[in-house]
């Protein structure tokens, strides 16, 4: 190799050399901006997908929070006295109120009927009364003003439900004079086929419907009832002569041994003092309204809404006196109002910082002359 040849390839090499230096460092430079990068953007981006992740939770949150449990009411068709000395100690041992009929055949301190003083110790123990209608001609307004009265004169409340047992003597023309009269439920027969468990407390008069206590799928309806939203079940009882003891005497009533045993089945249904203990892990329940009383239909159709840690949640309903239950109700609707533009407030305030932090790391991003992808933006 000549002299010349020689130091040509000594400067091709040096050249080489010098480019692979600039190159290294060119990369050496791009790992330490890359490094500088992430350290400034990874806080920004956990930051980020905590909000995202507490905002897709809210609905949940807040769906357990709005949830309205169901009510159940044990409406009696007469005032037999046998309830203050049988009954009521069997029910008040279990947490579980009833409804009282007054009307002028069902009128306190009749014969063999509950006395206004034994009245007034269950309203005391937080049961409650209602109108029994009885369709004697005339106007209900006239008829009610004189059940009012006689109330009055015995120092008993006056009821703001009223129980029609035959729904003939029921009708929606009735309804501006029920309003006058202070009426605020109605409560209907529903063995006819009219939806038991469904109601509406939004409307002037709260409409509920009545099903004779032990009905076929009573059970399924009330499983169906402490995860139906808002729904409430009436059931009627009726009472015998021998509810307490049969001839025997001393030998326990088959009536009282059922009605006791259905008792006890509600111990795990009826709400713990904490409405939300146990939904806590589990998420909302679905809302159910159906146009159908067919039990097994309502249990397969709700069965089905469920996810399967749902399904294992026990249902939930009150027992409660037909005014508490709907006091219960529209408290509950006006809460949920509130709750509602609360949950919209925080998913704004989220919605604010997301776009905030967006922002942020957008500009990050560029300050660096990468684009978000991980590339370098080209130079326009």
């Amino acid at each position: 190799m000549s002299f010349r040849k020689a130091i040509a390839l000594l400067l091709i090499l040096a050249m080489l050399g010098a480019g692979g230096y600039y190159l290294l460092k060119t990369e050496h430079e791009d790992d330490e901006r890359m490094r500088s990068l992430y350290t400034e953007v990874e806080p920004l981006e956990r930051e980020r997908e905590a909000l995202l992740l507490e905002k897709s939770s809210l609905e949940t949150d807040y769906a357990l929070k709005m949830r309205d449990y169901g009510t159940v009411e044990i409406l009696f068709q007469t005032l037999d006295a046998q309830i203050f000395t049988d009954v009521w100690p069997v029910m008040r041992s279990r947490d579980i109120v009833g409804v009282l009929p007054v009307s002028f055949v069902e009128t306190p301190g009749s014969y063999n009927k509950l006395t206004a003083d034994q009245i007034r110790t269950l309203v005391a123990d937080g049961w409650g009364l209602c109108v029994k209608y009885e369709n004697v001609g005339g106007s209900f307004s006239y008829w009610f003003s004189a059940l009012e009265r006689n109330l009055t004169q015995m120092d008993l409340p006056v009821p703001t439900a009223v129980y029609f047992p035959n729904n003939e003597y029921s009708s929606e023309t009735m309804d501006e004079e029920l309003i006058e009269c202070g009426i605020q439920t109605v409560i209907v027969n529903a063995s006819d086929g009219r939806s038991n468990t469904v109601t509406d407390v939004s409307a002037p008069l709260w409409r509920t419907g009545a099903m004779t206590w032990g009905y076929t799928g009573s059970t399924a309806d009330l499983e169906l009832l402490g995860r139906t939203d808002g729904a409430n079940l009436v059931l009627v009882m009726t009472l015998n002569e021998i509810w307490d003891k049969t001839k025997n005497k001393n030998v326990e009533s088959q009536e009282k041994k059922d009605f006791t045993e259905v008792l006890d089945s509600w111990k795990e249904l009826l709400y713990a003092e904490d409405l939300l203990a146990d939904f806590e892990q589990v998420g909302p329940t679905p809302n159910i309204y159906v146009d159908t009383n067919d039990p097994e239909v309502l249990h397969e159709m709700y069965l089905d809404t469920l996810t399967p840690a749902q399904q294992l949640l026990l249902p939930k309903f009150r027992s409660v006196s037909v005014d508490k239950a709907l006091s219960l109700h529209r408290e509950t609707l006006d809460e949920n109002v509130l709750l509602k533009w609360e949950m919209q407030q925080k998913e704004a305030e989220m919605d604010r910082q997301i776009a905030a932090l967006d922002e942020k790391i957008s500009n990050t991003y560029a300050m660096y002359g990468v684009g978000q992808s991980g590339k370098a933006e080209e130079t326009p």
